[in-house]
């Protein structure tokens, strides 16, 4: 296994976020279609804070990617990931300060200049229901602030555990699911030491598991802003299936009675949410059409 000082990497990070000060405060928008800006070759593309807010998700991506590419180590790919370096749910101390803290580390530093309004903003929705589209498309729209990180075990497990994910042609997630999870909450462990707000990027579509984390952020004194999907079973499988393509990689199942499955299960949360929603905690739902997204129900219950 190589080396990897954890100063080194703190160090980069550092360098590659400090260009962002300052800037957060410039416009966003895209170019329109005007002669100077197509003398320039810039139309349609975005400027300001949500330009920002994009390169800032990309280079949190890029250093894991980087710290990962530093992190290649012989790997047994007829085990996971927890098999082999984990025992009884406690990870192995080199584990855990040669990949899981660099990994937090990044997080931490990226999430240092976030705002600190005592919010942490939850996304709901059912594999393939367009989740991530629809998180951006809010950003875009201001409905959430473009400084928040994302605190996303997909976004760990494809960059911060790369070297090991890659190593599988199919199904590659379940080999690094209990790892990237648990590295995604000692990812929010440490953000909420620092006290700012952050966007936890789940499913959530479990009943008990997310009351038990609404009332975890509630018990520390903390506001929950739930944005949930609302979508079509057939659609979260083509989507599925689109992306599978993309990546050649495949879902735990790749079947459309998977997605319906899920689906239902989302629906049946969704609404015992609606019917013993907490207070301190808002609620808004949202569909994709055609390429853009809209307000489906909203509900808030406010602190008595």
């Amino acid at each position: 296994m190589n080396d990897v000082k954890l100063s080194d990497c703190l160090d980069t990070v550092q360098k590659q976020f400090v260009t962002y000060d300052g800037i957060y405060k410039s416009r966003s928008g895209f170019y329109m279609n005007t002669y100077e800006n197509k003398r320039l070759g810039r139309v349609g593309q975005r400027y300001g804070s949500i330009r920002v807010e994009e390169d800032k998700k990309k280079k949190v991506e890029k250093l894991l990617d980087d710290f990962s590419y530093k992190m290649s180590v012989p790997l047994d790919v007829t085990q996971t990931t927890e098999s082999q370096y984990s025992n009884n749910g406690v990870w192995s101390a080199e584990r855990v300060v040669k990949v899981h803290r660099p990994i937090v580390d990044i997080y931490k530093q990226a999430a240092k200049d976030s705002p600190k309004t005592g919010t942490v903003v939850l996304m709901m929705g059912a594999p393939g229901s367009g989740k991530g589209f629809i998180l951006n498309k809010l950003i875009e729209k201001g409905k959430i602030n473009n400084r928040l990180v994302r605190a996303n075990p997909d976004a760990v497990k494809k960059y911060g555990l790369k070297t090991d994910y890659s190593k599988y042609s199919q199904k590659a997630a379940q080999s690094t699911h209990e790892e990237s999870s648990h590295i995604t909450k000692e990812v929010i462990k440490g953000i909420e030491n620092i006290g700012v707000d952050y966007i936890q990027d789940k499913t959530f579509i479990e009943y008990n598991n997310l009351m038990k984390e609404i009332s975890r952020l509630r018990e520390k004194g903390l506001k929950v802003k739930i944005f949930a999907t609302k979508s079509d079973p057939k659609d979260d499988y083509r989507r599925a299936v689109e992306r599978a393509a993309k990546t050649g990689r495949e879902t735990a199942r790749m079947d459309e009675d998977y997605f319906r499955m899920n689906h239902a299960q989302m629906e049946e949360t969704f609404s015992r949410l609606i019917n013993n929603l907490p207070k301190g905690v808002t609620v808004e739902r949202y569909k994709e059409v055609d390429g853009d997204v809209y307000l489906v129900s909203n509900k808030s219950r406010n602190e008595e």
